[in-house]
């Protein structure tokens, strides 16, 4: 399978150009947008230090994505914590290593950036797939959701 890793560009969030939005559709529920809301949330994500990573086929289309926010922090020196968040790869397309090259890509920018430790929320039964790189169980992640629906 022929794919590149590239970051998420304003020409990439065409209604239906590449399918950005249904490939995270496969996280998490999304809703439609207008192309001009979906260019003032990338705004947003890259003004402050967010990276949105995707994979990209050939042609265009976006069958994976991931990202990377990085935090600058008080403590540690004025360290960097990177985040990651959104890893979704569209399901015709599980299996073939997608989201391992998007994280493996996000790990060498967080290093690049000096960050000091990288860190994510996931489901238990995707522990195993970022264990592999590394990550370990610390602690626990605690939630508060504050809309109704």
């Amino acid at each position: 399978m022929n794919y590149e890793i590239k970051e998420l560009m304003k020409e990439d969030l065409e209604k239906d150009k590449n399918g950005f939005l249904e490939t995270l559709g496969n996280l998490s529920e999304t809703e439609e947008m207008s192309l001009e809301d979906a260019e003032k949330i990338l705004f947003e994500i890259n003004s402050n230090n967010g990276t949105i990573y995707v994979a990209k086929t050939s042609s265009g289309k976006i069958i994976g994505t991931a990202k990377l926010l990085i935090e600058q922090k008080f403590t540690h020196g004025g360290g960097k914590v990177g985040h990651i968040e959104d890893v979704a790869v569209r399901k015709e397309y599980e299996g073939n290593g997608i989201a391992t090259k998007i994280i493996k890509e996000i790990i060498s920018r967080a290093k690049k950036e000096k960050c000091y430790k990288i860190i994510l929320d996931c489901k238990n039964s995707l522990l195993p797939f970022y264990q592999k790189f590394g990550f370990h169980i610390h602690e626990n992640c605690l939630r508060l959701d504050l809309n109704d629906n």
